[in-house]
């Protein structure tokens, strides 16, 4: 795993997001945590379409963290957020990057699914 630059900041209030680009295995991936209102922040690695680097392929949801209601609290999400990826990536790392693409395949599953789905009802 290694991080491609520094974290990201978008501050306004609804939503406040993090996001920090990183390589795991052999995917460009991005951490992402996001809070809404008084949610807790959400925590989850989106794995990026190789060909574009923009579009999400994949979501792995890494966990939550609750009582961060201010600026002063970012750092320490971010902290959490970069352990909780490091514990995800140690618990697979001996199938990391097959780990990745069958949850790739599921994403893509379910993606296909509701494609079709939309043709059957005629929905736009």
């Amino acid at each position: 795993m290694k991080y491609i630059g520094e974290w990201d900041r978008d501050l306004s209030w609804c939503p406040t997001q993090l996001t920090r680009k990183v390589q795991v295995g052999e995917f460009t991936c991005e951490l992402y945590c996001r809070w809404r209102h008084q949610d807790p922040f959400t925590i989850q690695l989106d794995v990026l379409n190789p060909k574009n680097h923009s579009e999400t392929i994949a979501h792995i949801s890494l966990g939550s963290i609750s009582d961060c209601d201010s600026d002063e609290m970012i750092p320490t999400v971010e902290k959490t957020a970069e352990d909780l990826l490091a514990k995800w990536v140690n618990d697979n790392e001996k199938d990391l990057d097959n780990t990745i693409k069958s949850l790739i395949r599921k994403h893509s599953f379910h993606i296909d699914q509701l494609r079709k789905d939309i043709k059957e009802r005629n929905w736009k």
